[in-house]
């Protein structure tokens, strides 16, 4: 996954939610992203809130692409700067929870 857009949102839906039903935890490897948009992000928050609905764990990992962690540090959505799938977990799971 590259790209996390509206352009594909409805695509990647179908896909991650899929990977919800697999064992209890979900993984989600965000080095490979290269550009998310603010439908991407409402995709996240969708995603959690199912797996949560589900009772299944999610979890990212891997390093954020520069510009998108430089977007998410500038809106200011969180106390400490966001460079790592596991800062995002900790971030939608205080969001979303």
């Amino acid at each position: 996954m590259r790209e996390l857009t509206v352009a594909n949102a409805a695509d990647l839906k179908a896909e991650l939610l899929a990977e919800l039903g697999k064992n209890g935890v979900a993984t989600f490897d965000v080095s490979g992203l290269e550009t998310v948009d603010f439908a991407g992000f409402q995709l996240i928050v969708a995603l959690w809130r199912e797996a949560a609905r589900r009772d299944v764990t999610v979890r990212l990992t891997g390093t954020l692409n520069g510009s998108i962690a430089e977007r998410l540090n500038r809106l200011g959505l969180s106390e400490v700067p966001i460079e790592s799938g596991e800062q995002l977990t900790d971030y939608f799971s205080r969001l979303c929870n």
